[in-house]
């Protein structure tokens, strides 16, 4: 599942985007840190599954789709190669370490299973560390870019009517504006450059196995 759920007491707990970062990205200093702290947790939400990755640091253990070059990779980028993954979980197996992927070698979980012809998609569980930490953490911080695109969305959810390209650079109004659904989607399509700036984040390769199932019929 996208995004991950972190093991037990292994996630950080600083907060990856502050209401400080927020109001300093967005110049809104008139939304309570209340509704802000509460749409910086959507604002990631959303975001985490529209670039199919997890972005909080912490220990995860996922099931993931095996690829042919005896690949996974994890949704929670960057990878931690500090500490060791376990693939599969709860075996002595370790895995190695490939950019933004970790090779565990072609493991198949049953010869029997019709595998690589789309019946049984290969799987495996691993268990490994990755993420990014907030501004207090140890570990690598949420870039500035993503940073930013969060503070947008939060922005957009805590001004819910909005109209892009009005005259003067005024960005919202509060009578007779164009009420917004909540979704990304509608934030994208008014905001075609917080769309493009999503799609850098994406993590195509990413493949966690119960968000991406596919069989034949």
């Amino acid at each position: 599942m996208i995004p991950a759920t972190p093991n037990s007491g292994t996630a950080d707990t600083n907060p990856l985007v502050t209401v400080a970062q927020y109001q300093a990205v967005t110049q809104d200093s008139a939304t309570s840190s209340e509704t802000v702290t509460a749409n910086l947790a959507d604002a990631l939400d959303m975001i985490q599954r529209e670039c199919r990755r997890t972005l909080l640091y912490a220990q995860y253990t996922e099931r993931l789709y095996l690829y042919r070059n005896g690949q996974v990779y994890p949704t929670a980028t960057p990878l931690d190669t500090s500490k060791a993954v376990i693939s599969p979980a709860g075996t002595s197996n370790i895995g190695i370490f490939q950019g933004n992927g970790i090779w565990v070698g072609w493991f198949i979980p049953l010869p029997s299973l019709p595998v690589w012809v789309g019946v049984v998609p290969p799987q495996t569980d691993i268990t490994y560390w990755g993420g990014y930490t907030g501004p207090a953490g140890a570990g690598p911080q949420l870039p500035a870019s993503l940073r930013r695109i969060v503070c947008k969305v939060c922005w957009y959810l805590s001004n819910p009517a909005v109209l892009t390209d009005m005259p003067g650079g005024v960005k919202s109004v509060s009578v007779g504006g164009v009420s917004m659904s909540g979704d990304l989607a509608s934030m994208v399509s008014r905001d075609r450059q917080l769309g493009r700036d999503i799609k850098r984040w994406r993590h195509p390769q990413a493949h966690a196995w119960d968000a991406q199932v596919t069989t034949t019929t």
